[in-house]
């Protein structure tokens, strides 16, 4: 069955089966098995954790895009849950394509293993499944980390590799403290920080506050989104994301583990909110999920210092270690010096699916996106709206 997709050989035992779950009542009965195997992972693997999985494929199945259906792949071996990966069916073009659970809310692909030949196995046997099945006409793998399992696994089973992004991380157990930070960082850098921050203070009474509160993280998440739209309309651009309809159901009120998990912080000047961050704590990383400046701030240029004061905040907390995502924006490489390396990735499944991405991932789509970002932002706004 794996030749039918790449010629990969079978490498391991033959008690190993392959199951594929679509309820999210099968999901809540592993779970035990999936945050066993979360602890093992050396790769950064929050998009793949339990209770970001299950609220994902949770609200999407209710309110999701396009036909979204939830489908975990798990190899076990003699009763035993070796591996697992956490994907989605969503349709693109009339087409059925296998996705990560989250897209596009998710910032890494991956998946949960103990061995590299578990996660050959699984890998190999889901799109071999898939394709026997005509479950799909292709799987298409976004944010892929180079070097992970499933990027090994991946290219073992033929998937084709498109150009990807950086994501940028600092280690702040290395660091030690904020203050150590900075005397790593160009001086340069440095002062114009500290202009910036006298720019504020001279403005006014500049605070910086972490909240955990769970009601008024909402509030602060809500704040941040709105933000985020109003910058897309006015820039023109546009997001994934956002083009979901219930993507606020997505991020703003989440239940369960995932709801503790959660962390913001906010900077205010004479207690209006100029800037939020907000994220996800797990496995002692912060993972710094959505930013935001508030409409009447933006003529102070507040991210830059909101992001330093995030930073110090997150050193005091005592985590070890800050996930900046995507993109490699320059302010992010201000502070950081390593970069997580990111490619696309996609499996032909079906003769459409093949059709599809040559004439359109591999053709009109980059095309059009290219001449999109090279109009005027007040056109583009038409065009979005």
């Amino acid at each position: 069955m794996l030749e039918k997709v790449s010629g990969l050989p079978k490498v391991c035992a033959s008690e190993n089966s392959l199951r594929l779950l679509t309820s999210t009542d099968e999901f809540a009965a592993i779970a035990d098995d999936w945050k066993r195997l979360e602890k093992l992972q050396s790769d950064p693997v929050f998009f793949q954790s339990h209770a970001w999985s299950a609220h994902i494929a949770d609200v999407c199945a209710k309110d999701g895009p396009n036909g979204y259906k939830p489908l975990v792949a798990i190899l076990e071996c003699s009763g035993a849950i070796r591996a697992i990966w956490p994907l989605s069916l969503q349709r693109s073009f009339g087409l059925v394509e296998v996705n990560n659970i989250d897209a596009p809310f998710g910032q890494f692909a991956g998946l949960l293993t103990e061995s590299e030949v578990d996660a050959m196995e699984l890998v190999g046997g889901a799109l071999a499944t898939l394709q026997t099945n005509r479950s799909a006409h292709m799987a298409r793998f976004e944010r892929v980390l180079i070097g992970s399992h499933l990027h090994r696994a991946l290219k073992a089973a033929g998937a084709r590799t498109q150009t990807g992004v950086q994501a940028p991380f600092i280690d702040l157990k290395a660091v030690g403290s904020y203050e150590n930070l900075k005397a790593t960082r160009k001086k340069k850098s440095m002062k114009n920080l500290r202009n910036a921050v006298n720019r504020l203070n001279r403005r006014g009474d500049l605070r910086q506050s972490t909240i955990r509160d769970p009601n008024r993280l909402d509030e602060l998440v809500a704040r941040t989104l709105a933000n985020r739209e109003r910058w897309l309309a006015e820039t023109g651009a546009t997001s994934p994301a956002f083009r979901v309809a219930g993507h606020d159901k997505v991020l703003i009120g989440c239940s369960g583990p995932l709801r503790a998990q959660r962390i913001g912080f906010e900077m205010t000047l004479d207690d209006q909110s100029i800037a939020q961050q907000w994220g996800y704590i797990f496995n002692d990383t912060y993972y710094a999920y959505m930013s935001g400046v508030g409409e009447d701030a933006t003529q102070f240029s507040p991210g830059r210092v909101h992001l330093a004061k995030t930073i110090q905040s997150v050193i005091e907390e005592g985590i070890g270690r800050i996930e900046m995502l995507t993109p490699a924006s320059p302010y992010k490489l201000t502070w950081a010096d390593e970069v997580h390396e990111l490619v696309d990735m996609t499996v032909d499944l079906s003769a459409l699916g093949r059709t599809k991405r040559l004439m359109w991932d591999h053709g009109i789509r980059p095309m059009a996106k290219s001449a999109f970002y090279r109009l005027p932002a007040s056109v583009r706004k038409r065009v979005v709206d």
